[in-house]
């Protein structure tokens, strides 16, 4: 279930990207401000989360993703050419290629990460007097 919910998110992610990199200007996404540092931090952390969710899909292959995740890149810059109001640019390009790879290479580490975390669940599910090391059960209606 968790591997067909990151490739959902991948999925749901890349259709994202794809939206914000070929929509018209005025009804793009973006964060707050439109400065060369903000649209930086956009498209290096887009990429970078593209990165990661494919590296959780597909593990094993860490050099595929990346070519992947910079074709991908250069295939929506390029897509920009053809829009009326944007523009394709090789630094935009650069800069989505290496957040692509950035995600690409922090994933484990942000797996090793996640593992350590707590696990959440929520308090209801435990009853009164359960000591470590026993599953919390969810209560019946």
């Amino acid at each position: 279930m968790r591997r067909a919910f990151l490739r959902l998110a991948a999925a749901f992610w890349l259709a994202f990207i794809c939206y914000a990199t070929l929509s018209p200007l005025a009804s793009r996404p973006g964060l707050l401000g439109d400065t060369a540092l903000v649209v930086f931090l956009e498209h290096v952390g887009a990429y970078a989360l593209l990165g990661v969710l494919l590296r959780f899909v597909i593990c094993s292959r860490p050099v595929l993703i990346i070519a992947l995740v910079a074709s991908i890149a250069c295939a929506l810059e390029c897509l920009q050419a053809f829009t009326a109001d944007r523009h394709a640019r090789l630094l935009d390009a650069a800069e989505k290629v290496a957040g692509g790879w950035l995600g690409v290479v922090a994933a484990p580490m942000v797996a090793a990460i996640a593992s350590h975390l707590p696990k959440m669940r929520p308090e209801s599910w435990t009853r009164k007097g359960e000591g470590k090391g026993t599953e919390p059960q969810p209560h019946s209606h």
